[in-house]
C-alpha cells in the first residue's frame, strides 16, 4: 500500500496540538499526524498554555490549535495543508497531483460544508432554541442538504470502493470521522455509504482516535 511511500521530513521539535479528544475536527488533525508518523504532543484545549495562544487565531478556528515553533494554525484543513506542504509532501493524499487536488477538495467539503450541516441538525442545536423559527428553518435546510449529500455519496460508492477509486486515502478517513460523529443518523437508506464506512474503519489508527479515552 502506498500510504508510506513518500519521505516525511520531521520538525526540529515535536509539534504541539491543543485539542479536545472528543472534538471531531481535532480528531482529523490527530489522525493525520498519527498516519504520517510525525512527532507531536497533545495538550488539552482547556489548558492555560492553550489560552495564551487562542488569541493568535480567529474565533471560528479554535476547535484545534496547532503550533510549529512560532507558527500557529487553528483550522483543520489549513493545518493538514501546512503539514503536507512543509513536511509530508502530500503523504496520504493520493498517487498523483490530480488525486491530491481531489483529496483537498473532499477534505474542505467535509469540514466546511458537511460538518456544518450535521451540526445544525444535531439534537443539541434543536434543543437550544426550540421556539426560534429561523433556527427551525436552518435545521430543515440542513436536513434537506444532508440527504442530497448522502444520495451523492451513495451513488459514488456504487462503483468505487473509496472516494478516489480502489485505494483508501486520508480524505476517506476525514469524511468518515465526521459521519461517525453524527451518531443519531440512520444511514439505512444509503447501503453503499454504510459499506464504505465499514471499509474505512479498518484503516490504520482508526480505533486510536475513535474509541473513548477511558476505554
Amino acid at each position: 500500500k502506498q500510504w508510506y511511500q513518500r519521505r516525511v521530513r520531521g520538525p526540529v521539535e515535536p509539534f504541539k496540538v491543543f485539542m479536545d479528544e472528543g472534538n471531531v475536527l481535532a480528531k482529523i488533525v490527530w489522525l493525520y499526524l498519527l498516519e504520517s508518523q510525525l512527532p507531536f504532543t497533545k495538550v488539552s484545549i482547556q489548558s492555560k498554555e492553550s489560552e495564551k495562544i487562542q488569541g493568535l487565531v480567529p474565533s471560528f478556528c479554535k476547535d484545534c490549535l496547532f503550533t510549529d515553533g512560532k507558527s500557529t494554525i487553528g483550522q483543520p484543513s489549513a493545518i493538514i495543508r501546512y503539514l503536507c506542504e512543509n513536511y509530508t509532501n502530500n503523504l496520504l493524499m493520493g498517487l498523483n497531483h490530480g488525486h491530491v487536488s481531489q483529496s483537498f477538495s473532499w477534505l474542505h467539503w467535509a469540514i466546511s460544508v458537511l460538518h456544518r450541516d450535521l451540526f445544525h441538525m444535531s439534537e443539541g442545536e434543536l434543543q437550544k432554541h426550540p421556539e426560534d423559527m429561523a433556527q427551525s428553518e436552518l435545521v430543515k435546510n440542513s436536513l434537506d442538504s444532508v440527504s442530497l449529500y448522502f444520495d451523492m455519496l451513495n451513488k459514488i460508492f456504487e462503483t468505487r470502493d473509496f472516494l478516489l477509486g480502489r485505494e483508501a486515502w486520508f480524505c476517506d478517513s476525514a469524511l468518515a470521522l465526521i459521519l461517525e460523529n453524527a451518531k443519531t443518523l440512520n444511514l439505512g437508506s444509503w447501503p453503499h455509504l454504510t459499506d464504505w464506512l465499514e471499509r474505512v474503519h479498518s484503516q490504520p489508527n482508526w480505533e486510536t482516535v475513535t474509541l473513548p479515552a477511558d476505554r
